[in-house]
């Protein structure tokens, strides 16, 4: 680490080395050498003198091997930090406790090994060690007679005795043994006190704790009796209540007070880094790239984080919202409200909010209130973006403003149609048709272009084609599709299709099978359609839709009033970018006071294999012309384009990849008379 990063560079990382554990390390592995070579020199036989040097540098590199346990202090932290982060009070308190006892046993090894190694090789001036001491007073067996095991513990028993006020047969019986025996005296007058005391601390400090647990429980089961609470509604009090006094709730920033001794350059910047793998919504992902710093302002002064326990509500129907939120860990459900949507409770839903959902955006663009409620299922936490500070954050920065003001305003639009039966009630969990790439092809063209400037900035970065990268730029002046990064990062260009469903009395909608250019069939099985050109809206499209390529229906069909529905119909990829279709459906009527229209319907034949599943018995195909661009011998008819009329169920399977290989195979021998081909042309218009 260095100034609190995480250095990945080998370079740095391996001059970080040099300067600190390579030495040792080096040391080491030189003693080691010396150790092998002291072995070939025992099997050579070499002078005694050359020997004796080999085994100092053997005995360095064991004093060395001591010095490195040193980065065991590491491990130790290591342990600390995740008993912290994982382990409950109670279980955090157990495990000090623990740790303590251990300390005690490994300091009295290594004492252990010492006063074993001073019995075995230390100088004694009154020739006599305590290894040649007598196991009893009756034995003529001493401890240099048994076996290395009960030396061991011998000496492990004895270095107890030095920290305890135990004792034992085995004394000093020369001046070395003495000065050593009376350092450990000394340090186990200090150690041990030290580790009594602290020992002595964390029982009590546990003893106390529980006391304490023990005597809220107490008051609690009083009160509770004294009130007369049902036996099941008590039950279910003092178990919450149990659950919750374990402290497994998630730390926020009010919970760290040394956060405030922080600078406040330093702050922002972690803020900043606790909000951003969250900011996952295009549009903020987008405001990242224009204005870095407007976003790392919002992350400091516009966002929140809440803990949860289990069963804690994070808000509540009929209350006014004051802020969006994203989960960030743990688990939510979602609960409609009956009297807030006014419906049904049959009609009422239920949905989970896991980690990374948003619930409640609805907040950040409108003035909204909560339907429903939003429940913790376990200890969770959610990231709340305030509205209201939002908005201090967004003054006196217009581009960012201008886009988030056009994106609240067709949410708003969205949220004012949403209505049964066509759409499902907007909830804080969803409302309907308010996903980016839905909203984003609807915003003003300025705005779009303002979008489209960071997506297309990326598109350069990955060495997109120059002639991609510049029909891009032009769609997106001309208001013909919008270009966006989409939540994975990618370029995505959105295009929106104005569709007609026009239904007849008996529910048979009207559908384009395919065009006929010059006796070959183009297939293609979709609602009749025409892209919007710059300036018109939907409606206006459908207008021209019905004026020109269906001009025979247009007195006779009523386009119903209200707001169209969005559909996804198709998805496709270039090298360097994503292509999206949205289907934007007007609702129409045939008009049944009308009689039938003359436009010589005809049959598609199908194979005898095949004729059970014929949607086309009946004959309700059609063609229509259409006039090339570039005119022709015909009048400039070139193009007739097949109709049909089918059930939903046929439509949505012959739309399907499946159906459409189906319908290819099924068009492919049909062959359309001339009487066909001049009515068509007949009711083309002038």
């Amino acid at each position: 680490y260095y100034q609190g990063r995480l250095v990945m560079n080998p370079r740095p990382v391996a001059w970080h080395y040099l300067r600190t554990w390579f030495v040792l390390d080096f040391l080491v592995l030189v003693c080691n050498v010396a150790n092998f070579l002291v072995a070939q020199v025992e099997e050579g036989g070499t002078s005694g003198m050359e020997t004796l040097k080999l085994l100092r540098f053997a005995k360095v590199g064991r004093l060395l091997r001591v010095a490195g346990l040193l980065r065991i202090a590491r491990i130790i932290d290591v342990l600390e930090r995740f008993e912290d982060r994982r382990l409950s009070e109670r279980a955090h308190t157990a495990s000090e406790v623990i740790n303590l006892m251990l300390c005690v046993i490994f300091v009295n090894h290594f004492i252990a090994c010492i006063w074993y190694t001073i019995g075995r090789t230390a100088p004694a001036d009154t020739d006599l060690r305590w290894l040649h001491s007598h196991i009893g007073a009756d034995s003529n067996l001493s401890y240099e007679d048994v076996s290395m095991p009960y030396q061991y513990w011998t000496s492990f028993h004895w270095s107890f005795t030095q920290m305890t006020p135990g004792s034992m047969q085995v004394h000093a019986t020369n001046s070395f043994e003495r000065s050593f025996t009376v350092f450990c005296l000394i340090l186990g007058m200090v150690f041990f006190s030290s580790i009594v005391s602290a020992l002595s601390s964390k029982t009590a400090e546990f003893r106390k704790a529980k006391q304490d647990k023990t005597q809220k429980l107490r008051t609690l089961q009083k009160f509770l009796e004294s009130r007369n609470i049902s036996t099941p509604l008590a039950v279910a009090v003092q178990k919450q209540v149990k659950e919750r006094m374990e402290p497994r709730r998630l730390l926020t920033v009010l919970d760290v007070p040394l956060l405030g001794m922080l600078s406040e350059k330093l702050l922002l910047r972690l803020r900043y880094e606790m909000c951003r793998k969250y900011l996952t919504h295009p549009l903020l992902r987008w405001w990242e790239e224009v204005d870095p710093a407007g976003i790392k302002l919002l992350c400091s002064q516009a966002i929140d984080f809440v803990a949860l326990d289990v069963g804690d509500l994070l808000f509540s129907p009929s209350s006014k919202a004051e802020a969006a939120h994203i989960v960030t860990a743990g688990r939510l459900k979602y609960s409609e409200d009956e009297q807030a949507l006014q419906v049904s409770e049959t009609d009422l839903n239920e949905h989970y909010i896991e980690k990374g959902d948003w619930i409640c955006e609805a907040a950040l663009w409108t003035c909204w209130t909560h339907v429903g409620s939003a429940e913790a299922l376990v200890t969770s936490e959610v990231m709340s973006v305030n509205v209201q500070k939002l908005e201090e954050v967004l003054q006196g920065r217009r581009a960012v403003s201008y886009v988030l003001q056009a994106y609240a305003t067709v949410f708003h639009e969205r949220i004012l149609t949403a209505k049964p039966p066509r759409k499902s009630w907007p909830t804080d969990y969803e409302v309907p048709c308010t996903g980016f790439s839905e909203i984003l092809p609807f915003l003003p063209i300025p705005a779009r272009e303002i979008i489209a400037v960071i997506a297309l900035r990326q598109t350069r970065f990955t060495r997109i084609w120059q002639g991609e990268y510049d029909q891009l730029t032009e769609e997106v002046k001309e208001g013909k599709c919008a270009v966006m990064l989409n939540e994975t990062g990618q370029v995505e260009r959105i295009e929106v299709v104005p569709s007609l469903r026009l239904r007849r009395p008996d529910d048979k909608i009207l559908v384009q099978l395919g065009v006929m250019d010059g006796g070959t069939m183009r297939v293609r099985c979709k609602l009749p359609g025409r892209c919007m050109i710059e300036g018109e809206a939907g409606h206006q499209a459908m207008q021209r839709l019905l004026a020109v390529e269906l001009a025979p229906l247009a007195h006779v069909v009523h386009l119903e009033e209200g707001d169209s529905t969005l559909e996804h119909v198709s998805s496709a990829r270039s090298v360097f970018t994503k292509s999206t279709c949205l289907r934007m459906v007007y609702e129409a009527k045939l008009n049944t006071a009308t009689p039938e229209l003359a436009l010589s319907p005809f049959s598609i034949p199908m194979p005898t294999a095949q004729q059970h599943q014929n949607p086309f018995a009946e004959e309700e195909a059609f063609l229509l012309a259409g006039r090339s661009d570039a005119g022709s011998g015909d009048g400039g008819c070139q193009e007739f384009t097949l109709y049909t009329w089918l059930t939903n169920d046929e439509f949505e399977h012959l739309s399907s990849d499946k159906g459409e290989r189906q319908l290819s195979t099924w068009l492919s021998g049909l062959e359309v008379g001339q009487r066909q081909l001049d009515v068509a042309r007949s009711h083309l218009p002038p």
